[in-house]
């Protein structure tokens, strides 16, 4: 009988690069990654047996929080591949030798390989208003332990400027897809990414029965030095980790999105109210899906509910910085007015507290963001790695399944010590303490009512 590993996520910080400019391409990143509608052939996913082989754990590294990566091996030489992951999206794609544009530090050579398969099928990646032109490949692929025979995935050739800039930034070499994807006819989707027809790494470990469970978690740790420098996340598959979470998991069901797919393709919840204060939006009655989504940094809401029910809940003067397209307040000011955020899924609370979704921007901790954003053309709500920070989460690809739990994982970093005159880090944490307290009593009154 195997056991399990940890693979943990690590930030590759690029020090010359701003909190904007990490931020804006982040966020244009979830833009473009949502606006396209693909259209997806037959692809009938069946799940083999479970024998137990071995599960294990992944370090994820972050571009400054920006995006969480790891690294996996691919080809006869073992090639190691820095790849983000995406529970946003299926495809596993990276940068080939043939792409000048690309510009991350490792590229894949079909020929160098003598595993690779070549079945060269052109693989169109469209993120909206970039894109990134590909070919199909067959070929080993390892990770943590774990071997996948003949893993399809897109050898990228050219990427278009916009793209080309972000993965500059960001610094990695392709993207390891790991929605639901649980598609069954031809339909067509909302889903980044290209035409496909094939299992994510997760459905070929299930249907090898690499897996004793089908199921992966994510935590994400914004303070990865607290646990160690290189500590900042792990992607663990196989098994659930308790000892990242308090409490038990709450498994909700994953919701099919009507306007988007007749199946169940992503991580998708419904979201059935939202509190700020003492507004409670109710949802229900036009339903609202929210993506459970660790490739975007941020919260993504409409327009209407970020402008007209939570930025006025927070209490403070605010004001909305165009250029960064986030709204900016006083930081203080904010951790002190502002009331927890409370995203009800499928009838269950859960919160998070004003120095989980408020985050400094300046390096006096003077200026703060509001890390949740608004696109009117991403048809559902994104909870990106601000509502991962604070809730780990499990994904069962079996039962399509999300298990949400309170994370062991600190709150987000102050960019240095306070300055005389400020509120000291643990008036700070008293605060968010506070709130997280009576988020935990409403939460245990809905179990108990439920």
């Amino acid at each position: 009988m195997g056991g399990w590993k940890r693979f943990e996520l690590t930030k590759s910080s690029d020090p010359s690069s701003s909190v904007k400019e990490r931020l804006l391409s982040s966020m244009a990143w979830a833009t473009l990654k949502w606006t396209q509608r693909l259209v997806y052939p037959n692809d009938y996913r069946t799940f083999q047996s479970f024998a137990v082989q071995t599960d294990t754990a992944l370090p994820l590294t972050s571009a400054s929080s920006s995006a969480y990566m790891t690294t996996i091996m691919i080809g006869t030489l073992q090639t190691p591949f820095v790849v983000q992951i995406d529970t946003g999206s299926s495809d596993l794609w990276v940068e080939g030798t043939e792409c000048t544009a690309c510009h991350g530090p490792h590229h894949y050579n079909v020929s160098q390989s003598r595993s690779a398969y070549l079945d060269g099928t052109p693989n169109l990646l469209t993120y909206g208003d970039g894109s990134f032109v590909g070919y199909l490949v067959k070929d080993n692929v390892s990770f943590g332990g774990l071997s996948i025979k003949q893993q399809y995935f897109t050898n990228v050739v050219d990427a278009d400027n916009s793209e080309a800039a972000t993965f500059s930034i960001l610094k990695y070499d392709g993207l390891m897809g790991l929605a639901l994807n649980n598609l069954t006819q031809s339909t067509a989707v909302v889903d980044p990414g290209g035409v496909s027809t094939k299992n994510t790494v997760i459905q070929s470990l299930v249907k090898q029965g690499s897996l004793s469970s089908p199921v992966f978690t994510v935590f994400l740790n914004p303070q990865g030095s607290t646990f160690s420098p290189s500590h900042q996340g792990e992607l663990t598959i196989g098994i659930t980790d308790a000892s990242k979470y308090r409490g038990s998991l709450s498994w909700l069901d994953v919701d099919v999105i009507p306007y988007i797919s007749p199946e169940k393709f992503h991580w998708a919840l419904s979201v059935t109210s939202l509190q700020a204060g003492g507004t409670i939006l109710d949802l229900s009655v036009t339903p609202t899906y929210a993506i459970v989504d660790c490739g975007t940094t941020l919260i993504h809401v409409d327009s209407n509910t970020l402008n007209n029910t939570i930025i006025p809940s927070l209490g403070v003067n605010s004001t909305f910085r165009s250029s960064w397209n986030l709204w900016m307040v006083d930081c203080v000011a904010a951790w002190r007015s502002a009331p927890p955020l409370i995203f009800y899924l499928k009838g269950l609370p859960f919160p998070l507290a004003p120095s989980d979704y408020i985050l400094p921007a300046s390096a006096d901790n003077r200026t703060c963001y509001v890390g949740i954003t608004s696109s009117d053309t991403v048809p559902t709500w994104l909870l990106g790695d601000v509502f991962l920070y604070r809730w780990y989460s499990a994904f069962d690809v079996q039962l399509g399944r999300v298990g949400l739990a309170q994370s062991v994982a600190p709150p987000t970093p102050l960019n240095q010590s306070w300055t005389a005159g400020s509120v000291s880090g643990s008036t700070r944490a008293e605060w968010s303490a506070h709130h997280l307290l009576l988020a935990s009593i409403l939460y245990l009154l809905a179990w108990w009512a439920s």
